[in-house]
């Protein structure tokens, strides 16, 4: 199991559906980047370990997305390596708590392809 995300830097948030009216322009100017700097991040888990994370960052530094390249590029170099240096034997302190982190999502799945997505009865997250 793996996945990838992107993680904005600046605390950016997506403020598109809020819109304030006023009976007169304020003459504000809100400047901001068209592309806000973010981080994209991979991790995967194998064999109850986890593996990353994996920053995609080009040879500045500068975070980029994943192309099919970068991908391969990152199999090769980081998770053969990071593979081949866990022992067999050796179990993640943390693999009980991600153990009980996917039956609960996969117990929250079935509750909602049960409801066929309307409301939920009861609460989704338990401890």
């Amino acid at each position: 199991m793996s996945d990838e995300a992107h993680f904005l830097l600046r605390g950016h948030v997506n403020k598109q559906n809020s819109r304030f009216w006023g009976t007169q322009n304020p003459q504000l100017i809100h400047e901001t980047s068209l592309h806000p700097l973010k981080t994209t991040v991979w991790c995967g888990i194998h064999a109850g370990n986890i593996i990353g994370p994996y920053f995609s960052e080009n040879d500045q530094g500068v975070a980029v997305t994943f192309t099919p390249e970068r991908y391969q590029d990152m199999i090769r170099n980081f998770l053969v390596v990071e593979m081949a240096e866990q022992e067999l034997g050796d179990i993640c302190p943390k693999s009980q708590m991600l153990e009980d982190v996917l039956k609960n999502a996969l117990k929250r799945a079935e509750s909602c392809i049960a409801n066929r997505g309307h409301h939920l009865a009861d609460k989704i997250i338990q401890s």
